[in-house]
């Protein structure tokens, strides 16, 4: 069922859930989530912090357990949330610290707070537990938004890679959605294709292959961009051979 007018100005996100490690990236991650939920029409914001197991005899656990776990994390929320330029006052807002595993943490955090978007800040490939956003977007039911550290809280540009798949179709209209109601001035569909065995772009037979692959590529966008939300966003297709499809992107 495609999106009318009405429902693509409803909330994106209604229910929006922030997890924050302690880290220094936990700014940008703030920053770029309230950007998001001001203009997705966020209703409710659940700002979370798992905290590793904590090895300390019983009796400490027992006299200090809440302040080991709560007093800290929410110090270091209440900061992030008096230094942010957003007003906390238009959403309905929980602080959450719980201790356990953070990827079944989050994942259970948001199925019981129902939430439309998790928001979960990234150190790169090379930090330790680089793993932990992507194992959250593979199992989460729900989107997730992964920010790279002192990413700047601003969407100018969005790049949709699809494969002509339901799935690449359910993320393009996600992109309507947010075009619709962000500052978004571009928005690309991009197609990648890897240059299989045999032939090499110095090949003169390459040419020929990759004509073909792009003409066939055309008549692909034409069936997938007809079954799309109705929008009024002018989509630029784009098409390249460039190795594997993540170098492309």
């Amino acid at each position: 069922m495609f999106e009318n007018s009405s429902y693509r100005m409803s909330s994106l996100y209604r229910n929006m859930l922030v997890y924050l490690d302690m880290s220094e990236k936990d700014t940008s991650t703030m920053e770029y989530a309230l950007m998001v939920a001001k203009f997705s029409k966020t209703q409710s914001i659940t700002l979370l912090h798992v905290a590793e197991d904590l090895d300390f005899p019983d009796e400490v656990q027992q006299e200090f357990g809440d302040h080991l776990t709560e007093s800290a994390s929410e110090e270091h929320i209440n900061s992030l949330i008096d230094a942010a330029d957003y007003d906390f006052d238009a959403y309905k807002t929980a602080i959450k610290t719980v201790e356990g595993n953070a990827v079944y943490e989050i994942l259970k955090e948001a199925q019981n707070g129902d939430a439309d978007l998790i928001v979960v800040g990234s150190n790169g490939a090379s930090a330790p537990h680089s793993s932990l956003p992507q194992r959250v977007a593979r199992k989460a039911s729900c989107s997730v938004l992964i920010v790279p550290e002192s990413a700047p809280a601003k969407i100018t540009k969005v790049i949709v890679p699809v494969d002509f798949s339901d799935y690449s179709l359910r993320a393009l209209n996600t992109a309507i959605r947010l075009t619709d109601l962000s500052p978004v001035n571009d928005l690309y569909v991009f197609r990648s294709y890897e240059i299989p065995l045999g032939y090499h772009p110095n090949d003169v037979r390459y040419e020929s292959f990759k004509e073909s692959v792009v003409n066939s590529a055309s008549d692909d966008f034409d069936v997938f961009l007809s079954k799309v939300a109705d929008h009024d966003m002018e989509i630029t297709r784009q098409v390249t051979l460039n190795g594997p499809p993540s170098e492309g992107i």
